[in-house]
């Protein structure tokens, strides 16, 4: 249902290749894994390749059409190690030093900046002392909302960060 609707994702179900990155990020630290958390997966791609790593996946996502998306996908590949959950990223549902490893592409663009380093603190919160973290932003400066296809009802907001003001911001709440 979901891919009928938005056809423009059906390249990204079949195409994986930027997702690799993740495969060679975490198996190239040499690390053993236990959990991880993903946040705002989309159509799964990430979380798929991120089970093969981890023993347990939790995914946080927002939109009830890629959650059922989601759970589809991976009941028909059997991927049992990994769990949906439809959470506020300001109050994460999990227990303090939970996660090896933490997830974070091209999500937090999305979060106004006055709320981005207390959502950064909860991230810091779950993620085990020697855990790891990625994070992925959009580069630039300010924050905006950018119309898709020339449609102002059809508008998402970004936040952009210089690479200056990334590293301060994330500095400051301790990683």
């Amino acid at each position: 249902k979901f891919i009928i609707k938005n056809d423009e994702f059906k390249e990204q179900l079949v195409n994986t290749q930027y997702d690799k990155s993740i495969d060679f990020i975490f198996h190239g630290i040499g690390k053993k894994f236990s959990k991880c958390l993903n946040i705002d997966e989309g159509l799964g791609n990430k979380s798929e390749i991120l089970s093969k790593i981890f023993k347990q996946v939790y995914t946080i996502e927002f939109n009830d059409e890629l959650i059922e998306l989601q759970n589809i996908r991976f009941n028909e590949k059997r991927l049992n190690n990994i769990s949906i959950i439809k959470s506020n990223l300001l109050r994460l549902p999990f227990p303090d030093n939970y996660f090896d490893g933490i997830w974070i592409c091209a999500s937090l663009l999305h979060i106004p900046k006055k709320e981005v380093k207390k959502t950064l603190l909860g991230f810091l919160r779950v993620l085990k002392p020697e855990g790891i973290i990625y994070i992925g932003v959009k580069e630039g400066n300010g924050e905006s909302l950018i119309e898709k296809n020339n449609n102002p009802n059809n508008s998402k907001f970004y936040a952009f960060y210089s690479k200056e003001e990334f590293k301060e911001l994330v500095e400051s709440c301790g990683f």
